[in-house]
Protein backbone atom coordinates (compact mmCIF):
# COMPACT_ATOMS: atom_id res chain seq x y z
CA UNK A 1 0.00 0.00 0.00
CA UNK A 2 1.19 3.40 -0.47
CA UNK A 3 1.61 5.61 2.75
CA UNK A 4 2.74 9.16 3.05
CA UNK A 5 4.57 10.06 6.44
CA UNK A 6 4.92 13.65 7.73
CA UNK A 7 8.29 13.28 9.25
CA UNK A 8 11.34 15.66 10.92
CA UNK A 9 14.88 14.76 10.22
CA UNK A 10 16.43 14.37 13.62
CA UNK A 11 19.94 15.95 12.85
CA UNK A 12 18.19 18.78 10.23
CA UNK A 13 15.40 19.66 12.37
CA UNK A 14 13.25 19.85 8.94
CA UNK A 15 10.17 18.84 8.16
CA UNK A 16 9.08 16.74 5.10
CA UNK A 17 6.88 14.22 3.56
CA UNK A 18 7.87 11.17 2.42
CA UNK A 19 5.82 8.71 0.35
CA UNK A 20 6.64 4.95 -0.64
CA UNK A 21 5.21 1.59 -1.55
CA UNK A 22 4.75 -0.61 2.00
CA UNK A 23 2.81 -3.78 2.92
CA UNK A 24 2.39 -2.04 6.43
CA UNK A 25 2.35 1.36 8.46
CA UNK A 26 4.91 -0.74 11.28
CA UNK A 27 7.34 -1.53 8.68
CA UNK A 28 7.57 2.12 7.08
CA UNK A 29 7.85 3.69 10.14
CA UNK A 30 10.60 1.00 11.66
CA UNK A 31 12.42 2.01 8.14
CA UNK A 32 11.79 6.16 8.79
CA UNK A 33 12.89 5.69 12.48
CA UNK A 34 16.06 3.81 10.63
CA UNK A 35 17.06 6.35 8.94
CA UNK A 36 17.13 9.05 11.44
CA UNK A 37 13.42 10.28 11.03
CA UNK A 38 11.31 11.51 14.27
CA UNK A 39 7.05 10.29 12.59
CA UNK A 40 4.36 13.05 13.35
CA UNK A 41 1.80 11.01 11.03
CA UNK A 42 1.54 8.24 8.77
CA UNK A 43 -1.44 8.42 6.57
CA UNK A 44 -2.80 7.11 3.03
CA UNK A 45 -3.12 9.51 0.23
CA UNK A 46 -6.67 9.57 0.17
CA UNK A 47 -6.68 10.64 4.36
CA UNK A 48 -3.57 12.69 4.49
CA UNK A 49 -5.03 16.24 4.66
CA UNK A 50 -7.65 15.30 7.55
CA UNK A 51 -5.01 13.35 9.24
CA UNK A 52 -2.54 16.51 8.91
CA UNK A 53 -5.46 18.16 10.29
CA UNK A 54 -6.22 15.91 13.21
CA UNK A 55 -2.49 16.06 13.98
CA UNK A 56 -2.08 20.06 14.07
CA UNK A 57 -5.51 20.09 16.30
CA UNK A 58 -3.74 17.67 18.85
CA UNK A 59 -0.39 19.88 18.86
CA UNK A 60 -2.43 22.51 19.04
CA UNK A 61 -4.28 20.95 22.41
CA UNK A 62 -0.99 19.86 23.60
CA UNK A 63 1.01 23.30 23.67
CA UNK A 64 -2.41 24.70 25.39
CA UNK A 65 -2.15 22.12 27.90
CA UNK A 66 1.35 22.30 28.70
CA UNK A 67 1.59 26.85 28.83
CA UNK A 68 -1.70 26.34 31.57
CA UNK A 69 0.59 23.59 33.28
CA UNK A 70 3.34 26.23 33.52
CA UNK A 71 1.27 28.92 34.40
CA UNK A 72 0.15 26.80 37.52
CA UNK A 73 3.62 25.60 38.33
CA UNK A 74 4.49 29.31 38.46
CA UNK A 75 1.58 30.68 40.39
CA UNK A 76 1.89 27.87 43.60
CA UNK A 77 5.50 27.13 43.53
Amino acid sequence: MKYIASVRNKETRELTTITSEYPSKKEFAEDLRGNGYSIRFISTEDKFDADCEKWHARNDASKTYHKIMRELRKQYA
